[in-house]
């Protein structure tokens, strides 16, 4: 957001995404140490879509969820290699999904927004180019209005720097 009063206004927790980091490295902590003195885990069941698609897939017990699949031709004017979130229905005879069709121009013009951002990471990765790191992000519309270039482009190198073993060569080394 560009204003503090807009972070008031729609009571945006600045620190959540931090407070959760924190608890999941003190959880970690606990479970390791649990682990280590040879003590039993509690696990909890839980609900994961994953599972859920696994379910309906084995079982044939029928679901409708939304899940992540290829485009190709589901919403009208995206592209057909593009990852879209649609209506799906699991079952035994797999993950169906649903033709979506024309979205609002704005709702199609905020997701070619999006994908466009995609792409450049994508082929960052694929031709190990650092450039397209910095053209993703400096083509990210929340990127774009919270920073400058200059800090855009020092963020993508102190994020590099950071999860450079993760990295390929090219995107790790100036080039």
């Amino acid at each position: 957001l560009h204003h503090d009063d807009q972070v008031e206004q729609f009571r945006c927790e600045i620190d959540e995404y931090l407070r959760r980091s924190e608890q999941n490295l003190e959880d970690w902590e606990q479970t390791k140490a649990a682990l280590d003195a040879g003590q039993e885990l509690e696990v909890e069941p839980a609900s994961e879509l994953a599972s859920e698609i696994i379910h309906s897939l084995e079982t044939g017990t029928a679901r409708e969820t939304y899940t992540n699949v290829r485009n190709g031709g589901l919403i009208d004017g995206l592209p057909g290699n593009a990852c879209v979130e649609v209506p799906t229905l699991v079952d035994k005879n797999g993950v169906q999904p649903t033709r979506v069709g024309a979205l609002p121009p704005q709702c199609l013009a905020l997701n070619r927004t999006f994908l466009n951002v995609v792409e450049l990471t994508v082929r960052a990765v694929l031709e190990k180019r650092r450039s397209l790191v910095y053209q993703a992000a400096l083509v990210d519309p929340n990127t774009a209005a919270t920073l400058t270039t200059r800090q855009i482009t020092a963020m993508c190198d102190d994020l590099i720097e950071a999860h450079g073993a993760l990295m390929p060569e090219g995107i790790r080394n100036d080039s």
